[in-house]
């Protein structure tokens, strides 16, 4: 599975925890734990952005959340994973 995790990360999708554990077919905290793993093992790296809500801020569309974006949409902060 943590190869499975390297792979999506590797092919650029951006995915969120939720998304990933359905992909994977487990639920959310095993994967934040597979992902902690993969930092541990200096795998992937772990990095903190603003994500608007619609996405057209270079991030994921999740929305719910208060702040503003340049389309008027909910900023907020979002994990990303990268590799190393």
């Amino acid at each position: 599975m943590l190869e499975k995790i390297i792979q999506i990360i590797k092919e650029g999708r951006l995915a969120s925890i939720a998304q990933i554990s359905e992909q994977l077919g487990v639920d959310s905290e095993m994967t934040r734990a597979m992902l902690d793993e993969l930092v541990r093992m200096n795998y992937l790296k772990r990095t903190e952005a603003e994500a608007c809500s619609c996405g057209s801020e270079g991030g994921s569309s999740c929305g719910g959340c208060s702040g503003s974006c340049s389309c008027g949409s909910s900023l907020h902060e979002a994990e990303f994973w990268e590799l190393v």
